[in-house]
This record gives C-alpha cells, structure tokens and sequence, in this order.
C-alpha cells in the first residue's frame, strides 16, 4: 500500500494561486484592486506587485491559498506547489520530467495535476529556458508580436488544441502508471469531455485512470463573469478552491483505498 510524504502540485495560474494573496501585498481594498486592474491591465498589476515582494516570495503566499494545500492539510502532507502562471499541459509535463531526472520528485511525493484551458502553446527558447503563452493573454510570454501574430493565423484551432491536450493527458496518464498510480489529473476550467462535447469532437478514448473525475471543474462552482465568484483577471477567489479541493479529497482517498490522513 503506497504512503506519502508530500504533496506536489502542478498546473497553471489556478493552480498557482494566482491573485488570492494581492490583498496581502498591496494593502489595497478589493475594490481599488480590481479597479487598477481593469484600467492598467496584468502586466503593470505584476510590475506593481514586483515593487513590493520579491517574485518568489509571492508564488510562496499564493501557494499557501490555492486548493492544493487544503488537500495537502487534511492528509497532512508536505507540501511543494510547481504551478506557474501561464503553465499548460506541456509545461507541466516539461517540468515534471525535469523534477523526476533531476530528484525533486521522491518516491514517496503525491502528484497533482491541476489541467487548465486548452488554448495555450508552450516552447524552449534560444538559451533553453522553458516559456508557455495564453491565447488571448498577455504578450509578453509570447516571443514577438509577430511569432504570436503568425501562430494565430496558421497554426493555432480548435482541432490542433485538443488533440494536444489529450495527447498530453493520455501521456500524464501513461507516466502515472509507470510511477505506480502517483499521479492525480483535476480540470480547473473545463473538462476535457465537455470541451470534446462542445466542439464536436470525437475521441474513443478519454476517460484516463488518473484523472479523478471527467466532468467535475471550477465551471460547476464558478460563475466566471460575477464579480463576487473571482478576482479581477477572473481567477477563482479562496472560498472555492476550498471547495474545490473538498470535492478530491474523498476521490483521492478512495483512489488508493486508504484514509491517507494519520
């Protein structure tokens, strides 16, 4: 029967627990919060936060909040949150294999995967530093204007999104039996099925052993467009990432058919 040590995380922006700490930061009101960041936009909010914490210290703070950490309390577990803004499946899938090649990853560590939205592109630069960029999003990930331009126009649809993503998902799925079921896959946005569903899509095979559940995602507790459900860039607020990680902690337990909490 597997124990566990730690728990570790992977994922994007929701995962990371992007905005839940801001508050902490800028000691400004959730109404003057939102207000700059509606007017000034995402890249002068980091630029801002930047003058008043150090980058690391405030990926720490975030981590502390986000729904991760709630699992990783109640199984009273250590905790390590890889999560970073912006991250896609295969950002997560770069830095995992980094993270088993180089030790960061024990034999004893829990893996979590938190999926986010299928739109997104990830890529190695010139001096191999690993980069992923949102559709949509702020440019400044994105190696140009016009590399973004140019992926817009003749690279970047639906059909070659999610083929990606269940490509990548189905290879988390491969490696997660390989590493004797440790890791767990979760959809923050929408699951992969509703995406199949919507865009008409069609694959046989998607009900992957590791992901714990194929419809459940923040979708089913946020409404995206009210403004008491999430933060100015629209990410969750605390309350349901609680939730969130309320709805996996029984999935989790059940998964390896142990209480994991001592």
């Amino acid at each position: 029967m597997l124990k566990f040590n730690r728990l570790v995380a992977y994922g994007c922006s929701i995962t990371s627990g992007f905005e839940l700490a801001d508050h902490t930061v800028s000691n400004l009101s959730e109404f003057e919060i939102n207000k700059i960041k509606k007017n000034k936009g995402i890249e002068y909010w980091v630029d801002f936060l930047e003058t008043k914490i150090t980058e690391k210290e405030l990926r720490q703070k975030e981590s502390e909040l986000s729904w991760p950490t709630y699992i990783a309390d109640y199984l009273n577990l250590n905790y390590l949150n890889r999560a970073v803004p912006g991250g896609n499946s295969q950002s997560t899938i770069y830095l995992l294999e980094n993270d088993i090649e180089n030790g960061t990853i024990r034999d004893d560590d829990l893996i979590l995967i938190g999926h986010t939205e299928f739109s997104r592109w990830f890529w190695i630069n010139e001096n191999n530093e690993p980069y992923s960029g949102c559709i949509g999003g702020t440019l400044r990930r994105w190696p140009s204007k016009t590399f973004y331009r140019e992926f817009i126009k003749y690279v970047a649809n639906d059909n070659f999104f999610i083929w990606q993503w269940h490509h990548d998902i189905k290879y988390l799925d491969m490696l997660s039996d390989r590493l004797h079921g440790r890791i767990l896959q979760v959809y923050c946005y929408k699951p992969l099925s509703q995406i199949i569903k919507e865009k008409n899509y069609y694959f046989k095979n998607y009900k992957f052993k590791s992901v714990l559940d194929h419809y459940f995602s923040f979708d089913l507790l946020v409404d995206w467009n009210n403004e008491s459900h999430v933060h100015g860039f629209t990410h969750p607020k605390v309350e349901f990432h609680k939730k969130f990680a309320e709805k996996f902690i029984p999935l989790i337990q059940s998964n390896f058919q142990t209480d994991l909490k001592d």
